[in-house]
């Protein structure tokens, strides 16, 4: 046990431990820095692909009712600027 600790010593005493871990330290610690920028990546283009996705949506349903407008513009359900076809009929009457 003597020889443990008086290797230990030799070795924080020498600054051959902190020589020996300052690059495992800086590399661990680069490492972990990249995973955070990588997740934080992630998620910003998670919340980009959920905006396009809601973006879409927002064009799906504004279509949808471009097509319902269209048809009842088209079935006489609906007339802008127009008098419907009942009030010629009773005017040539």
């Amino acid at each position: 046990m003597r020889n443990a600790g008086a290797s230990l010593a030799f070795l924080t005493g020498s600054g051959l431990l902190a020589r020996t871990l300052a690059p495992l330290l800086l590399a661990g610690t680069v490492l972990l820095l990249l995973l955070l920028l990588l997740r934080t990546l992630l998620v910003l283009v998670g919340l980009l692909a959920l905006l396009a996705l809601l973006i879409l949506l927002f064009l799906l349903v504004l279509l949808a009712l471009a097509l319902l407008v269209g048809l009842l513009v088209h079935y006489g359900l609906l007339m802008h600027g127009h008098c419907r076809q009942s009030e010629h009929q009773t005017a040539d009457i």
